[in-house]
């Protein structure tokens, strides 16, 4: 059984994408000029690309350039149906996105070698999200074509992404740390907190943070903090000594002195400026 829903027919010149469920092999060794990123959502499938075969099991992921030649069976015998689906993107739309990320990322995708990305469990989550979205009837096409926009930039951006941390040179363990401070379970947290996890020394960990990124730790845990007091100042009716308490600032005092020299006023201030903009009317 296949699930189609064509936003546009992918060969119309006006197309944005089409995107397919399929519950089946495709067995023959095609091509095609259009890109498609496939998504493996049961059983172990070996996807022949160019010649060589890539196993890919659920939650895998591969991007399909233009003029790639490949096939895709299963992996196992007499295993599962395989299911995965396909979202076909125009080499045009696939461009346009590709410049909005950098001049000469669209030429670095097309040139690339196959890669298989093991999707997070919230990414795969947001792929069935947009996939049942976009294949949904209770959707208009103009719903639908927002909906393809979005799980277009999503995809993309994962490829991106990945090209990003392949192509630089910081150690993996500096991205770990990046995560756990802006993670919401580290707000309160201190820097000793996150550095009890790394086998290395506080001087090291300082010296290799500021050189990737340009701060120190502490400006850094505190710039987090701060975007997340603003939120918490206008979207909640905690008063600043709670907000102050649950970004781990014991002082209040110390708390208010980083906020101005953050932004330039006290949270009050802060929060006075940003109502009254609210309420002023557009020119």
């Amino acid at each position: 059984m296949n699930h189609v829903n064509f936003l546009h027919y992918v060969r119309d010149e006006n197309a944005i994408a089409a995107i397919h469920w399929n519950h089946n092999e495709y067995p023959f060794l095609h091509d095609h000029d259009h890109w498609e990123f496939t998504i493996i959502t049961n059983s172990v499938c070996r996807n022949n690309i160019n010649g060589k075969d890539y196993i890919m099991k659920k939650g895998d992921a591969v991007l399909i350039k233009p003029a790639d030649c490949h096939y895709l069976v299963n992996a196992e015998k007499n295993g599962p149906t395989i299911e995965h689906i396909n979202f076909i993107m125009r080499n045009s739309m696939v461009k346009s996105y590709c410049d909005e990320i950098g001049p000469d990322f669209f030429k670095k995708l097309s040139e690339s070698p196959v890669t298989v990305y093991s999707l997070s469990s919230e990414q795969y989550n947001k792929v069935i999200l947009y996939t049942t979205t976009l294949l949904s009837q209770k959707y208009n096409n103009e719903d639908n074509a927002l909906a393809a926009k979005f799980f277009m930039s999503f995809l993309i951006e994962i490829v991106a992404e990945k090209f990003f941390l392949e192509s630089s040179n910081y150690p993996q363990w500096i991205y770990s740390i990046l995560k756990d401070i802006n993670s919401p379970s580290y707000l309160d947290a201190f820097p000793r907190t996150i550095l009890e996890k790394y086998p290395y020394s506080h001087t090291y960990v300082s010296r290799m943070f500021k050189s990737c990124t340009g701060q120190t730790l502490i400006e850094y845990m505190n710039n987090v903090k701060m975007t997340k007091s603003c939120e918490l100042l206008m979207q909640t009716d905690l008063n600043t000594l709670q907000i102050a308490n649950m970004l781990g600032y014991n002082s209040l005092s110390h708390f208010n002195h980083i906020f101005k020299k953050t932004y330039g006023v006290s949270p009050r201030q802060y929060v006075k400026k940003y109502s009254q903009r609210q309420q002023d009317p557009p020119e």
